[in-house]
């Protein structure tokens, strides 16, 4: 699997390649959720628990910009973080009203998008108004109230700037619901996003806990905006300015102790829920609620020792796994790590090149898993196909040469600082999907009078998505197409007007989108009554198609009315035909195959038309593959993870293409070396953990063909924890 810290190389025994067994990170401890405080005078939330303002990002991994966005906005140069609150006039005041209080409609400088929505631009509204509402002072006079019986939060920015009843815009919240403003619709901040939720509030501070993210400014934005920003103010398209929405964490090692009790809660705040950039403004200046309360101690010795905690403290954060809907402020919440992954695909193994392979990942105990998708090429090195994400992904296999691929999938809980909680590793083979062998079965008997209609229903092995071709010679006539491929996968045969005789019907198979002529074939016959003499209708193998080189191989005809001898035919891939047992010798052929070539042959059949035959009465011709019938993919199944040490588990084993698959498993402890726990043999296993450690283990099956000396044709590999 792909390199990640820290990491341990390993060969699985025989494998022939090396396989890179990760330490499983432990996942940090679930922390109970706990919902921000609802506006004094009101049993409101603000906004859902699960918002991406009330959620707690401590454990999500740093922004691949943090450093350019520290250093764009001052912090590595000295610059120290601003309260930007305290007693009247500092800080953005909020009203509580109900819903009896005047209201009125407003004329926005941007209508639209202010709400409610209007065809044009006309007074929008209703929002609370009155002169006993409070309004931030003259600078972006913000006004703030909150319904208390409705619990809708109306907000509006350059309140009564050309007038009463104008604003620059209006944004409308309800503060039950995780929506998020239309996607470039600014509110009352630059970012989109409501005000009153990242306000750091005195009646918060006084009961000890800040359970949201807090708003914050900057000088200069780019111009984008993240989730779950709507909105962008930027003067530059620079990624190393942060843009709007961007969120910021304390640093969980920065010493809080030495300051006072009301101050460690802002900053653990700080720790836990971070600052979102919401508008333009001064440098890391963080915003408060205007109240009178602040300009008393203890308060007043928090606000001078906040302005001492330096802005290089910060580090940005990489919120995106949180996501669980762009349109919507929900957060994938914490929860339990996953503790197994694994993977399917939509269509079996193998597949022609070119052809779109959809997978499905899935796994156990994480409520919310996100998964990654990895991909490594014959020969090649592990790639990522896809972030972290849904559980489907569809792999374009267009332009990809033929061989064995491997899949992997890393699984980890929405929200986890994990590179990942579990994976699954599956191989898959794409362009190996040739037919290797074909059969043809009548719907009647023969002999049939002449006038029937025969319905012949072909069959074949080793591909996984075969067309047909079918084929026709008359008694003393030449082969002709009757039906081409992609038409039907079975042909009637309407014999009306034909003569009476012996008819050889045949069958090509070949992978669809395959550019042969054909993968294998099958010849049969059938005689048109009256006068019914010997029938050759196939040719049965004592074992099926394809068998390994040097199995010993069976013939038996397939007859009817067949009282003569029998001559055996062989065609070698690439060779001519040849006879292999002459009329006299038997009625069937056994084929020591040691010493022949891997490939597709064709064998025959002759029934002789006299008992000192010089010519045939009838014939019959089947393909058989010899080593080429690979295991083309593996998947291992069992009892989900967690299980208690000391269970015994049983795991089964499936595979495709192979006609006779054998299966070696292998455990690999916490910490240790991968070990044969069961060699070659059948497809399940059961795993007798009695005395095994608590862990993540990773368990693994190869599969190949029985007879093969491969070491190994595909695998499967999945994490498995005992608790």
């Amino acid at each position: 699997m792909p390199t990640v810290v820290p990491i341990v190389f390993s060969l699985i025994g025989r494998l022939g390649v090396a396989a890179v067994l990760i330490a499983v990170p432990v996942a940090p401890p679930i922390q109970a959720h706990v919902h921000a405080a609802s506006p004094p005078g009101t049993t409101c939330p603000v906004l859902p628990a699960d918002n991406i303002w009330n959620t707690d990002i401590s454990t999500l991994p740093v922004n691949s910009h943090s450093a350019a966005w520290l250093s764009s906005t001052g912090a590595t140069g000295g610059t120290l973080l601003h309260p930007d609150f305290g007693g009247p006039p500092y800080g953005i005041p909020f009203n509580v009203v109900t819903s009896s209080h005047p209201t009125a409609n407003f004329t926005f400088q941007y209508w639209r998008e202010s709400d409610p929505t209007v065809p044009t631009q006309q007074p929008q509204g209703p929002y609370p108004y009155g002169t006993d509402l409070l309004v931030e002072g003259p600078t972006d006079s913000h006004m703030l109230s909150i319904v208390s019986d409705t619990c809708r939060l109306y907000e509006t920015w350059a309140t009564n700037y050309n007038g009463p009843q104008t604003a620059g815009s209006g944004a409308i919240f309800d503060l039950n619901s995780n929506a998020l403003r239309t996607d470039g619709w600014t509110s009352a901040d630059a970012a989109g996003l409501p005000i009153f939720p990242g306000l750091v509030r005195l009646d918060e501070v006084q009961a000890g806990a800040i359970n949201h993210a807090v708003r914050f400014t900057v000088q200069q934005t780019d111009t984008s905006h993240l989730w779950p920003a709507r909105h962008d103010a930027g003067s530059a398209s620079n990624p190393s300015l942060p843009p709007m929405g961007a969120r910021f964490r304390l640093k969980a090692g920065f010493d809080i102790s030495s300051f006072n009790a009301q101050a460690q809660v802002v900053l653990t705040a700080f720790k836990h829920y971070g600052m979102i950039v919401a508008d333009n403004g001064s440098n890391w200046f963080f915003t408060g609620t205007m109240d009178s309360g602040w300009n008393n101690a203890p308060y007043t010795t928090m606000v001078s020792q906040l302005k001492t905690v330096p802005a290089s403290a910060f580090e940005a954060v990489d919120e995106s796994s949180l996501m669980v809907d762009p349109n919507s402020g929900q957060a994938a919440q914490p929860g339990p790590s996953c503790t197994a992954a694994s993977l399917v695909p939509a269509s079996a193994a193998p597949q022609p090149a070119g052809v779109g392979i959809a997978f499905t990942a899935s796994a156990t105990v994480c409520p919310g898993p996100q998964f990654r998708y990895w991909l490594l090429p014959p020969g090649g090195t592990w790639a990522m196909q896809r972030d972290y994400g849904a559980a489907g992904w569809t792999w374009n296999t267009i332009g990809l040469a033929a061989g064995t691929y491997e899949v992997g999938v890393w699984a980890r809980q929405a929200g986890s600082a994990n590179t990942y909680d579990a994976y699954g590793i599956t191989t898959f083979a794409l362009g190996v999907d040739n037919c290797i062998s074909a059969g043809l079965s009548p719907s009647v008997a023969p002999p049939q009078a002449s006038g029937a209609t025969v319905t012949f229903t072909p069959s074949s092995t080793g591909c996984s998505a075969p067309q047909y071709q079918f084929w026709l010679q008359g008694p003393s006539g030449g082969w002709a197409v009757k039906q081409a491929y992609g038409v039907g996968a079975t042909w009637g045969w309407n014999t009306t007007g034909l003569a009476a005789g012996n008819y050889q019907v045949g069958v090509w198979a070949k992978q669809a989108g395959s550019s042969s002529s054909y993968d294998s074939f099958f010849v049969t016959s059938y005689w048109i009554s009256p006068a019914a003499g010997c029938v050759a209708s196939g040719l049965s193998a004592s074992a099926a198609s394809p068998q390994t080189v040097g199995a010993t191989l069976t013939f038996t005809p397939q007859q009817n009315g067949c009282t003569h001898q029998f001559k055996f035919w062989i065609l070698p891939p690439g060779g001519s035909w040849q006879v292999v047992q002459a009329y006299g010798v038997g009625a069937t052929w056994t084929w020591n195959t040691s010493g022949y070539a891997a490939g597709t042959y064709e064998v025959g059949v002759w029934e002789g038309s006299s008992s000192t035959p010089s010519y045939y009465e009838s014939y019959a011709i089947t393909s058989y593959a010899l080593g080429v019938a690979t295991c083309s993919s593996t998947t291992l199944s069992g009892p989900p993870p967690p299980q208690a040490t000391g269970t015994a588990i049983a795991l089964n084993a499936t595979s495709t293409r192979c006609g006779g698959a054998q299966y070696e498993f292998w455990v690999q402890p916490p910490g240790g070396s991968w070990s044969i726990r069961q060699a070659y043999g059948g497809a399940a296993w059961t795993w007798n953990t009695s005395g095994s450690a608590p862990g993540t283990y990773l368990v693994g099956v190869w599969a190949r063909q029985l007879g093969s000396t491969s070491s190994y044709d595909s695998y499967f590999i999945r994490t498995y924890q005992l608790s």
